[in-house]
């Protein structure tokens, strides 16, 4: 398969294999102790974000080698509005409920102190979301620079 539309692919179903992991990631892992989960979910988001470096890496490869004027992508402006506004909410979330809730929560009393784990949790589940956005982006700029003549 060309580089070009396995990364198209890849970043296109990320989002769908990003929750499903997840989400057996989160049902396998079931302990008492409450650094496990934290560690298991950062280790998940590392592991999209490295299947999103990928697939942007190939679609990149993809578009410097001029395979985009062969083949015409389906389902480009859905795609790529659907991967804007899914790294949106995923950034927003991530940033938005560390800041408001986690934070003021450990300041507590009683209440463990943040980790390493939970600050990196955080931080990998908004680079995904980050990268998203950059996803939907490049396939912005790609597919108007090859519209031109």
């Amino acid at each position: 398969m060309r580089h070009l539309n396995l990364g198209y692919y890849l970043l296109c179903f990320s989002p769908l294999l990003s929750a499903n992991v997840y989400y057996l990631v989160s049902a396998l892992v079931r302990s008492d102790d409450w650094l496990l989960p934290i560690v298991a979910s950062t280790i998940t988001h590392t592991v999209i974000i490295a299947v999103q470096v990928c697939g942007l890496t190939l679609y990149l490869m993809g578009y410097k080698k001029k395979e985009m004027e062969a083949k015409k992508l389906p389902f480009l402006k859905l795609f790529t509005i659907l991967l804007i506004l899914w790294g949106f909410l995923v950034s927003w979330f991530a940033i938005g409920f560390y800041y408001v809730d986690v934070i003021p929560w450990s300041m507590e009393y009683g209440v463990r102190k943040l980790t390493v784990w939970d600050h990196l949790m955080f931080a990998t589940w908004a680079l995904k979301g980050i990268l998203w956005i950059a996803s939907g982006l490049v396939f912005t700029i790609t597919s108007y620079i090859f519209k031109r003549p």
